[in-house]
């Protein structure tokens, strides 16, 4: 759950204390400046009570508290469009990834060395097999080959597609290598392995011997 603003004193659960309020940061936001006003007003004006009313502290918290996720999302956003971007100006097809989460239709993958996360769908995992989502291992398996994927197992994959203005990254397997015979084979030298790998053996000429006049001439004396 996420934090929120309020007027309740409700301690700090991180560090186990009941009384807690942190008044002041490095950023200075706006919540810090209403606690350093709060307590100026107690110190050095304590006639005037004790600054603002729970209502008007209730009101303040549950709007700096939208504001905040706001900012969050905008920073989250910005941060992959610039991903996005730095991945299409160095054309980055193939990074390696680790699965940070799997869904009934496919599952995230986010670079090891480039923190870009994209989604591999469940059809890009295979023609031939049916994967299915298992949520108490946290994982997608073929039903026909048990391939199986993990949340936090490494891969490698290429990038399908990105659309930069919707801010998402669809990756894909490695496609296997595809062997086949050229259209134009190349002749292989005599004694030497063919574009198949077999080597190739001279084939001996039959050749017909023919003696000579002269050494037919020389049997007869």
């Amino acid at each position: 759950k996420q934090a929120e603003y309020t007027d309740e004193e409700l301690g700090h659960y991180a560090l186990a204390v009941d009384h807690y309020c942190h008044f002041t940061s490095p950023i200075r936001r706006y919540p810090d400046l209403t606690i350093h006003r709060m307590i100026d007003e107690i110190i050095e004006r304590p006639e005037k009570g004790k600054g603002q009313s729970p209502q008007g502290l209730r009101q303040l918290g549950h709007e700096l508290s939208l504001r905040e996720r706001r900012a969050e999302a905008a920073e989250r956003e910005l941060t992959k469009v610039k991903l996005l971007t730095w991945m299409i100006d160095n054309k980055i097809r193939t990074l390696e990834a680790m699965i940070t989460g799997v869904e009934t239709f496919g599952m995230f993958c986010r670079g090891t060395d480039v923190p870009v996360e994209g989604l591999l769908h469940i059809s890009r995992l295979g023609k031939h097999d049916y994967f299915h989502q298992d949520v108490p291992k946290f994982s997608i398996v073929g039903e026909r080959t048990g391939q199986e994927y993990r949340v936090g197992d490494l891969l490698t994959v290429e990038v399908e597609k990105i659309d930069l203005d919707r801010r998402e990254l669809d990756f894909r397997l490695p496609r296997p290598k595809e062997y086949g015979n050229a259209k134009k084979q190349e002749t292989a030298a005599p004694g030497k392995a063919d574009p198949q790998g077999a080597p190739k053996s001279k084939k001996k000429k039959n050749v017909r011997k023919v003696k000579s006049k002269k050494t037919r001439k020389k049997k007869r004396k």
